[in-house]
């Protein structure tokens, strides 16, 4: 990677009303200069992966509360956000129930292993109902997190 470059990844999860995973990616991401940022990525793709697996339906989490109170407000967003959380609320746009929710880090491990393993990724990986072996701890410690 060039000098200057910030290398990271982000991680995604879809899961239904009993929490099992219904799918999951992860992937790096090349050039984002806050994890702020990275966070408004990651939240964009999870609605992009659940229109791409039909899910009509859906609450947005995110441990990061500064965004999810700024999704929630119906106004103008900062300007270092504002072109991430406009995609986000255009594309909200295209499920029948949307809400956003703030939910506690240690509620969200499954997300930040996924953005750990895509940061070491070169592409994308997906995976559709069943979890890699190694994604199954932090599946638990999120269904038991309060």
């Amino acid at each position: 990677l060039e000098q200057g470059f910030l290398f990271r990844g982000w991680g995604a999860v879809v899961r239904n009303d009993q929490g099992d995973l219904m799918a999951a990616c992860a992937q790096p991401k090349v050039r984002v200069s806050s994890a702020v940022i990275m966070e408004g990525y990651a939240m964009l793709e999870r609605l992009h992966l659940c229109k791409q697996i039909g899910r009509r339906s859906l609450v947005l989490e995110s441990d990061n509360e500064f965004l999810i109170s700024l999704l929630r407000k119906d106004s103008d967003y900062p300007s270092e956000v504002d072109v991430i959380l406009s995609d986000i609320r255009q594309l909200s746009l295209e499920f029948d129930v949307m809400d956003f929710l703030f939910v506690r880090r240690q509620g969200n491990s499954v997300a930040h292993d996924l953005a750990r393993k895509g940061s070491l990724l070169f592409e994308c990986e997906v995976w559709l109902e069943d979890s890699p072996e190694w994604l199954e701890p932090a599946l638990l410690f999120d269904r038991r997190a309060p």
